[in-house]
This record gives C-alpha cells, sequence and structure tokens, in this order.
C-alpha cells in the first residue's frame, strides 16, 4: 500500500513537472562507431555470388543490430551487389563493394575470376600433312557442363617442330616427316592435336593382307596383317594399321608382298640396293628360299643363292627373281608348275627356269608367273584355267610360253586374287594397255565379261603411264597421273567415293584432280604415289588388318594418306 502510493505520487509530480514546463533528459541511441565487412577479400567465379555480411559497433565495440546499411559497387560491370549483401559477378576483375551505416563505412575486395575451362578441343584433332602443306588449327574451350567459353587467351606449341610447326594464330606447318604433338593453352588448360607428315616413298607393294613400300631412303615400311611375321619387325602376332620400319637396317630397291592360297600366311621378299635378296614371313613350301620350311621369320634373312638380284616377286606360296644377268629363279609352292622348272615339285631354294630366257620384268600370282624378257615379249607359266598364260589356251605350262600376239611390252603386271583364274596386263612402250585371263569381274576392261586367253586392248584408246592388275580390279593412270580403275567396287577398289556391287567394264576416272607418278594394287586395295616432290602413299579400298596404312580400320573407297614416316 505504501509503495503503490509513494509510486502514484512520483507520477504525479512528474506529470506536475511536464505541464509547468520543466525539462527532463532524453536516453540518445549510441552513434555508429566503427564498421567490418566480412569476408574481406572473397574470390568469385562470374555468374556466381557471394554473401558479404556488414557488422556495425558502437564506440564500446558493442554490436549494433538496429542500424540500417546502405551496399554498393564501386564497378557493377565487375560485381553488383544487393540490398543485402549479395555480391554476384559479372566479367572477370576486382571490385570494391562498400557498405555504409550512418557516416561510418567499410569495404570489401571481391574478385571475379572467368568461369574455369573444364574441356579444350582441338580441330582437327588428327591430321596428316604432305612437307610443306598447311592446316589452321583450332581450339574450343568449355566448362563443366559444355558451354562454349570465349575471349580467352590462348597460346599454342609444338612438341617437334622440325616436324610440324606451329603459329601463334594456329597454323600449322608440315617442315618435315614425322609425327608432332601440337599442345594448346586456353586460359592455361591444355588441348592436345596431332600432325602425321609421312615418309616420301620410292615403291610399294600391296599384298593380299599387309602392304609394304620402300621410302626414298631406301628403308622398308610395312603395315596390316602381322601373323606370320610378315611385317619384318622381329616379331609374330599383333600387325597394326601404322606402317613400321622392317628391322635389319637394310636399304632396298624394291619390296614384294605374297601370301598362300588362302592369303593367310603372308609373307614378304625385298632386294636391297646392293642386288642382295631377303625375305621374311611365312615360310611354307620354302617359300621364303632359305632351303628350309615350316616356322616363320619375322625378320629380314637372307635368300641362300650365290647370285645377285634386280627383282623380285611373290604368289601364292612361291617367290620369283630376276638375277642381275637376267635369269629368273624362282621357289617355293609349285603345284601347277608356278616355279617354270618344267614339273610340280617344290622348290626349297631359288632354282633356275627352264628356257634359258633373259628377263627384264617378272610378276606372280596365286599360281602362275609372267615377265618380259630383252626386246619386251610376254612370257607365263603356270596354272592357265582362266587364259592368264596368254597364249591362246587355257591348258597350263610349267615351263614359259610366250604370250600370244607379238606385242612388245615396256612393262607388266600380275594380280594376286582370292582364287586360281587372275589376269595380267602390260603396256607397250606408246603407252597401248592390254590385258588377258579371268575377266569375270571386268577386270580386263574391254567392256564384256568373258575370259581373254591372248592379249586384249583395254577400252577407250588412252595413253597410259602405268597400269596394274589387282584381284578383282584394275588399275591405270593416263597423261598427267589422271586415276582410272575398272572392275568390281565391292570394299571402294575403284576410288570411285562409293562402294557398290555393279561390275565397272571400262575404266571409270577417279574423281577429285589428285594426280600420281606409281600405282600398285593387291588382291582388293591399291596404293599409289603421289605426283611431284612429296611422294605422298596414298592407298583405297578393303582395310582389314590395317592394311591401308592411314592408322585405323576399316575401308576407304577414296584415297587415304599413309601415315608411315
Amino acid at each position: 500500500m505504501r509503495f503503490e502510493l509513494r509510486a502514484a505520487l512520483v507520477a504525479t509530480s512528474a506529470l506536475a513537472a511536464i505541464a509547468c514546463g520543466e525539462k527532463t533528459s532524453v536516453v540518445q541511441p549510441e552513434a555508429v562507431a566503427s564498421m567490418s565487412v566480412t569476408p574481406a577479400y572473397p574470390t568469385i567465379v562470374v555468374t556466381t555470388q557471394v554473401q558479404l555480411t556488414a557488422t556495425v559497433r558502437d564506440a564500446s565495440h558493442r554490436i549494433l543490430t538496429d542500424r540500417a546499411v546502405m551496399w554498393g559497387s564501386a564497378d557493377t560491370a565487375v560485381a553488383t551487389v544487393s540490398a543485402t549483401g549479395l555480391v554476384t559477378g559479372r566479367a572477370p576483375g576486382p571490385a570494391q563493394v562498400t557498405a555504409t551505416s550512418e557516416t561510418k563505412s567499410a569495404s570489401a575486395t571481391v574478385t571475379v575470376i572467368p568461369i574455369p575451362v573444364a574441356a579444350v578441343t582441338v580441330a582437327p584433332a588428327d591430321d596428316t600433312l604432305v612437307v610443306g602443306q598447311t592446316v589452321l588449327l583450332t581450339a574450343m574451350a568449355t566448362d563443366s557442363v559444355g558451354h562454349v567459353l570465349t575471349g580467352r587467351p590462348v597460346s599454342w606449341s609444338s612438341g617437334s617442330p622440325a616436324v610440324a610447326a606451329v603459329s601463334a594464330g594456329g597454323m600449322a606447318l608440315a617442315v618435315g616427316t614425322g609425327f608432332a604433338l601440337i599442345t594448346v593453352l586456353v586460359d592455361g588448360s591444355p588441348g592436345l592435336g596431332r600432325i602425321w607428315v609421312p615418309a616420301a616413298f620410292a615403291a610399294v607393294s600391296p599384298g593380299p593382307r599387309h602392304s609394304c613400300g620402300v621410302r626414298t631412303d631406301g628403308a622398308a615400311l610395312c603395315w596390316g596383317d602381322n601373323s606370320t611375321g610378315q611385317l619384318g619387325k622381329g616379331s609374330i602376332g599383333f600387325g597394326g594399321a601404322q606402317p613400321v620400319v622392317v628391322q635389319g637396317s637394310l636399304t632396298f630397291s624394291q619390296l614384294a608382298t605374297g601370301a598362300d592360297l588362302t592369303h593367310s600366311a603372308g609373307f614378304t621378299c625385298g632386294v636391297t640396293t646392293g642386288g642382295r635378296l631377303y625375305c621374311w614371313g611365312a615360310n611354307g613350301e620354302g617359300r621364303l628360299g632359305g632351303g628350309d620350311a615350316g616356322a616363320p621369320v619375322s625378320r629380314p634373312r637372307e635368300v641362300s643363292a650365290a647370285v645377285t638380284f634386280t627383282a623380285v616377286a611373290l604368289g601364292g606360296g612361291h617367290a620369283c627373281a630376276i638375277a642381275t644377268g637376267g635369269q629368273v629363279y624362282c621357289w617355293g609352292f609349285n603345284s601347277e608348275g608356278q616355279l617354270g622348272t618344267g614339273d610340280s615339285t617344290d622348290r626349297w631354294v631359288p632354282t633356275p627356269i627352264a628356257g634359258g630366257l633373259s628377263f627384264t620384268a617378272i610378276g606372280a600370282s596365286l599360281v602362275h608367273t609372267c615377265g618380259l624378257v630383252t626386246g619386251g615379249a610376254a612370257y607365263c607359266w603356270g596354272a592357265n584355267s582362266s587364259g592368264e598364260l596368254g597364249n591362246g589356251t587355257t591348258t597350263g605350262s610349267p615351263v614359259p610360253v610366250a604370250v600370244s600376239g607379238g606385242l612388245s611390252f615396256a612393262t607388266l603386271s600380275v594380280s594376286l586374287s582370292d582364287f586360281p583364274g587372275d589376269h595380267t596386263c602390260a603396256l607397250t612402250a606408246a603407252g597401248a594397255a592390254y590385258c588377258w585371263g579371268n575377266n569375270y569381274w571386268g577386270q580386263i576392261g574391254d567392256g564384256a565379261q568373258v575370259d581373254r586367253t591372248a592379249p586384249t586392248a583395254v577400252a577407250g584408246g588412252r595413253a597410259w603411264t602405268a597400269i596394274s592388275a589387282g584381284g578383282i580390279h584394275t588399275c591405270g593412270l593416263a597423261a598427267g597421273g589422271a586415276l582410272y580403275c575398272w572392275g568390281l567396287n565391292a570394299s571402294g577398289e575403284l576410288a570411285l567415293g562409293t562402294v557398290d556391287t555393279d561390275l565397272h567394264l571400262t575404266p571409270v576416272a577417279a574423281p577429285g584432280i589428285a594426280s600420281y607418278q606409281a600405282i600398285r594394287s593387291g588382291s582388293h586395295h591399291t596404293c599409289a604415289i603421289a605426283a611431284g616432290s612429296t611422294r605422298a602413299l596414298f592407298c583405297w579400298g578393303q582395310n582389314e588388318f590395317g592394311k591401308l596404312g592411314n592408322n585405323i580400320v576399316g575401308r576407304s573407297p577414296t584415297p587415304v594418306i599413309v601415315v608411315g614416316f
């Protein structure tokens, strides 16, 4: 009761004082004495956000929570800030974000960085150039979700500038043969590309399941199937779609490729610049000419002969070579008299053929052989089921018989098909083309499908500079190096850019303007050396085991460059 009375009296006195105009003291809020912003130095990626927090304090360092705070960015192009301190990165760079309360302020320095580069893709990623050729490389950078990033610093470099140099703008120039790894850095993130500069080739020999060639420096390269050591790389088994250098450090002037009757056991022979003859691969029936038969040989082994040679040809398990004086020696499988020795006995070492003729060119098929003697007359021996001996009959001969017609030839090519019944083609000194033998696929090129037992002119009347008989097709080079092919195109053998089962019974021009200086056909593919000093090697057609040499497996109906170096 006493307390209530005192409170009432105090209240009455206060009201009276107010009514009488007496002054009273009012408590003022504490002034803002300092501020801080956290985090003070945040780093964010463009388009991402960071929440800043402003802390307001009075002179006693007490936190004041009831004060209004204003936010602002010194560079809104780099970063913007909301009324609550939420900062959004707009562009790379630094931006000062300031918080103000009453008369005090504090700042944070926000660093905005670009969206990180997650991947860099080079296009083309894998390209093949000849010496002197260029290609413009481009780099595409993407973020972690695949969005393309632009405006980043880019730098290019070559791991092998002696093979391929690259400019600051990404222009790659082929300088020398080999392989170069091209690196691009986009904002520090790498991307890789590859430039292949292939070798210049002096000669090529496409076989049934592998191919070989001679570089201009005489080194031998082989590619494709290696199941019997036919690549000459010192091992048996794994082959490859990229050429490998044949072991032995030998210098060759010519190579030849062959196989057995089923094409499953390949072998290779080569003549060195000194006239020595080496063979490697499958050795059934003594086809390597070393005096033995059986186990394959995976690196070059010299043929057992006391003579030197100028040329060699391989067929379906047999081989024939021209000695320096023009005598032909043959060895290996002889079931149809294809060794020309007058019998059907296999030979394990080079054996002179019958007849005493002097030869300048030689070619071998599955089970027959043909050659040109001094003066240009053609002779053939072995099987003759389709008239491939060219003597007007279909009767085989174990000794050389003259090809009918009395023609004189400058060059000769014998096919190596999948089955008996091959064909042969030859050119006269004037460039007229003649073929004879099997014509089931139109490979004679005379517009028909009738086997020819004597030389028959190829349709079109063109002057040819080269001709090569394939297994089911034929290809030739006309004036200027223009490419023509005919026969079956089931695997793109005719280089038409398409695959079809139509029979092309007369020469068909390959599309494009490419020109070549030499050509050789295999069973279902063909290779040609480009015109000019580059001498790049191109192949097309069937590509089982990688025998096109373009580093992939898969047929190509258009010429692809061999990537060997």
